[in-house]
C-alpha cells in the first residue's frame, strides 16, 4: 500500500511545478517580439514606447506592468530603447526592446 503524501510535500511539489511553468513563460517572453534586441518592436516615436510596453501585461499573471528603467542604446547607427518592467501583482521582472524608425517588424 502506497503511503499518502504529507500536505507540506504536496504543497512543495505544486510550488516547484509553478516555478517551472513560470520559467517556461519567461523563456517564451524572451523569444517573442521585444524579448531581445534582435527582435525589437519597431515604433515611430519615443512617446509611445512606455505605453506599448505597459500594455503587454505580465506573462505570468497578466497583471499590470510598471516601468522601472528606460534606457537608450545605439548599435551600428540604429537607436534602441530598453525598458525594464515589473509586475504589480507577482513582481516578475521583464525586459522589452524597441527600435526607433525602420527596423524589425513587430
Amino acid at each position: 500500500m502506497k503511503k499518502k503524501k504529507r500536505v507540506r510535500s504536496v504543497e512543495r511539489e505544486k510550488k516547484r511545478e509553478l516555478e517551472k511553468l513560470g520559467a517556461k513563460l519567461d523563456e517564451l517572453a524572451e523569444a517573442s517580439p521585444g524579448g531581445s534586441r534582435e527582435r525589437a518592436i519597431a515604433v515611430d516615436s519615443v512617446a509611445v514606447i512606455e505605453i506599448r510596453a505597459r500594455a503587454l501585461g505580465c506573462v505570468r499573471c497578466r497583471g499590470e506592468l510598471a516601468v522601472t528603467a528606460h534606457d537608450a542604446e545605439v548599435n551600428h547607427g540604429t537607436q534602441y530603447r530598453r525598458l525594464d518592467l515589473q509586475c504589480h501583482k507577482c513582481l516578475t521582472r521583464r525586459r522589452v526592446w524597441f527600435v526607433l524608425g525602420a527596423g524589425p517588424a513587430n
